[in-house]
């Protein structure tokens, strides 16, 4: 029995892994997971921080004297769907900036080292969407495409990930204790 090939002609279930293995021949598998843990991992920090930016940017929005109800619930859809894009179309780092006075607030003298945390999350994944660099990065000192680098950087992200969380939290809380904010 002949196995289902795609439309290129590549076993079907193999497709990435064979157009990988054309475009970018010098990767491993392994290096090809970190890669993949690496760009989730910062899809998801970056995620988590729109949605911060999100909630702290649209609290409440103000009457704009709508006819009726339905008017103005359209109209605050609007409003809140255009902060998000907005949101979604901040650069990363502007992004950090953006939410460094909250971890100020939050955690005072650790909000520096969570912060830095997060820009270097970014500037590894910079180096390696823009250079594939994944041979000679290091997190933390250690190599990123060995089992100890990538585990490093996962258990990182995922304290990043409960960073932003404890920020999200904070704004609602703040927005819950006074809805005019």
């Amino acid at each position: 029995m002949k196995k289902e090939e795609s439309k290129l002609g590549f076993e079907k279930g193999l497709v990435a892994k064979s157009l990988r293995k054309i475009l970018y021949k010098d990767l491993t598998d392994h290096e090809v997971e970190c890669i993949t843990v690496i760009l989730i991992c910062h899809l998801m920090i970056e995620v988590r921080m729109n949605k911060l930016l999100y909630k702290w940017m649209s609290g409440p929005i103000p009457d704009m004297g709508k006819e009726n109800k339905k008017e103005e619930e359209k109209f605050n859809n609007d409003v809140r769907e255009q902060v998000y894009k907005n949101v979604e179309g901040i650069n990363f780092g502007r992004k950090i900036n953006l939410i460094r006075p909250l971890a100020k607030a939050l955690w005072d003298e650790d909000s520096k080292e969570i912060i830095d945390e997060i820009s270097e999350i970014n500037e590894l994944r910079n180096k390696l969407f823009h250079k594939l660099e994944i041979k000679k990065l290091t997190f933390k000192g250690k190599p990123i495409n060995t089992e100890e680098g990538i585990e490093e950087f996962f258990q990182i992200a995922q304290r990043k990930l409960i960073h932003i969380d404890d920020l999200i939290e904070l704004i609602e809380s703040k927005i819950l204790q006074n809805p005019r904010l």
